[in-house]
């Protein structure tokens, strides 16, 4: 099954840095000179429509394919495998807040999904990962990762 990630927060989330971009250009070259110049509208335009075509992007190419074992995330061009077998720590409390499932691997790795608007990856998860860990028993096993 192919998911996408939710848009709007996708969308949203690069208008924000392309926003930040621009604010960080003004200030750093254009914020001195007076009056206000053409040069101001290029610095802060350029960057915000440099993030939109990156939010343009990442609404293309970003998906999930959800399998029997594993859920494959396409980011751009790059393919991230997650099998279930691996997952011993699904952090619930994070996952609801923050729209996006963050769990842990057998190999201490923490790593972070966006959720579709369905949260059909968290659910699946969820329902595949039948070997989790409890918080303590993951800080036992894995001592000097920081949670």
């Amino acid at each position: 099954m192919k998911l996408k990630p939710d848009p709007i927060r996708t969308f949203f989330s690069y208008l924000i840095l392309g926003i930040c971009t621009s604010g960080a250009f003004y200030l750093t070259l254009g914020y001195p000179y007076n009056p206000f110049r053409p040069l101001h509208i290029i610095l802060l335009t350029i960057p915000t429509i440099i993030a939109l075509g990156f939010a343009i992007y990442a609404l293309k190419m970003n998906y999930f394919l959800i399998e029997k074992k594993r859920i494959v995330f396409h980011r751009g061009k790059k393919e991230l495998f997650y099998y279930y077998s691996e997952i011993i720590y699904i952090d619930d409390d994070y996952s609801r807040h923050h729209k996006s499932v963050r769990f842990y691997t057998n190999k201490g790795d923490e790593r972070f999904l966006p959720l579709d608007k369905e949260r059909l990856v968290y659910k699946r998860m969820g329902e595949e990962c039948n070997h989790l860990l409890s918080f303590e028993d993951l800080k036992k096993r894995f001592p000097k990762a920081k949670f």
